[in-house]
């Protein structure tokens, strides 16, 4: 999460921006950096690097260091995996392709990964082991995932159920009712449909959870809780990286309601 949002240089001063940049581009390890050394590297000053790392969170430049080396070692491990936007060319056989898509998976898992806000994403699980009733919304292609996660939460007693659009008649009924948790899936945080749904369910003030498109795609969609998926573009498989980025998702909160479910029951 740290490296997505030093790349939307969201809230981030001028200052505050140059030191973001200079470590989006450093592919050495920064642990040997001072707070003071990377002021002095970024032509800024050590207050400017204690106010960056802590309004992303952290306390300490030991602790924000640490945590942003872990990532950028993530990520330049994903990035060896598939290092151009064409893992399938024309003289692709079937062992390139079988041995390609694994290292896809893996990619596109870390880089989920890395755009996850944990505190986030456990309060996402939390609100649906609490919800009395889950509506899942998703059109076309992600109506397949609705389903899927639907499918999972039944297997764990939540109750649930799926739309594919939007339905006044019910909305109305349940607003304002905070017991009622919605999930809008959109692979790019562009799709129209989905895009009202979340405006009216927010209108009618109820919490909404937002599984879309990077950070940048997601303000698009109004949400209490914002989870983004991988967007990388590969050619000819556009979809599959965001697929399999919604599919790890959806397995991660499943697995979190596992695990506190197994808790509940020793």
């Amino acid at each position: 999460m740290i490296l997505e949002k030093l790349a939307q240089e969201s809230n981030l001063t001028p200052s505050e921006r140059e030191i973001a940049r200079f470590i989006l581009a450093e592919t050495t390890d920064l642990r040997g950096l001072s707070s003071e050394e990377l002021g002095k590297r970024t032509y800024t000053s050590q207050a400017t690097v204690t106010r960056l790392y802590q309004k992303l969170g952290y306390q300490t430049y030991r602790e924000f260091i640490v945590a942003l080396n872990e990532q950028l070692n993530e990520r330049h491990r994903a990035n060896n995996m598939i290092r151009d936007n064409r893992p399938f060319r024309e003289d692709s056989t079937y062992a390139d392709v079988i041995e390609t898509l694994p290292h896809l998976y893996t990619k596109t898992a870390i880089n989920t990964k890395l755009m996850l806000d944990e505190m986030v994403v456990k309060e996402v699980a939390r609100q649906i082991s609490h919800a009395q009733m889950v509506d899942i919304y998703g059109s076309g292609i992600t109506s397949t995932l609705a389903e899927q996660l639907a499918f999972k939460l039944r297997a764990l007693g939540v109750f649930c159920q799926t739309h594919s659009g939007y339905n006044s008649s019910y909305v109305e009924q349940i607003a304002s009712d905070r017991t009622h948790l919605s999930i809008v899936i959109s692979l790019t945080g562009r799709n129209k449909m989905m895009e009202q749904v979340a405006q009216r369910l927010t209108a009618n003030e109820l919490p909404v959870v937002i599984i879309a498109g990077s950070l940048r795609q997601t303000e698009l969609l109004p949400g209490d809780y914002v989870l983004s998926l991988d967007r990388n573009h590969y050619f000819g498989i556009d979809t599959m990286s965001s697929l399999f980025s919604a599919q790890y998702l959806i397995d991660l909160i499943f697995s979190l309601l596992l695990v506190e479910k197994i808790k509940k029951e020793s």
